[in-house]
């Protein structure tokens, strides 16, 4: 059985399932894509983001319900997507934040994820 995490956000519960091995290591490529880009090292690409979103929102329960388009479950609401993908990350990729906040002597890394929402 998957493990799953559980947050709240604006009123509602959603609830995660954590990545397996493939997939939290397809995604962690991805986040490190998005976090040069973010301080400005390369274009951020909305498919990355997108395709971040998916395997994170894979199998999301919201107040008990089975989130099955995330394209039209968030139509309309890009801020609640972007919080929701941002829990995501911190329920399965804690660690990899925590040790990067040990190796940003100069906090531009910290800096780029508080921009969009990840306190490390």
């Amino acid at each position: 059985m998957t493990e799953t995490a559980e947050v709240t956000i604006e009123g509602k519960v959603y609830n995660f399932q954590k990545l397996g091995l493939r997939d939290g290591a397809s995604i962690q490529t991805k986040v490190i894509k998005a976090i040069s880009a973010l301080m400005g090292k390369s274009d951020l690409d909305e498919d990355l983001l997108f395709s971040i979103g998916e395997k994170l929102c894979k199998g999301l329960l919201v107040d008990g319900y089975e989130v099955k388009d995330i394209d039209e479950h968030f139509a309309g609401n890009l801020m609640l997507f972007n919080m929701v993908m941002m829990e995501g990350l911190k329920i399965n990729f804690k660690d990899f934040f925590l040790k990067l906040k040990k190796l940003d002597s100069d906090s531009k890394i910290k800096s780029a994820l508080s921009d969009v929402g990840i306190e490390v």
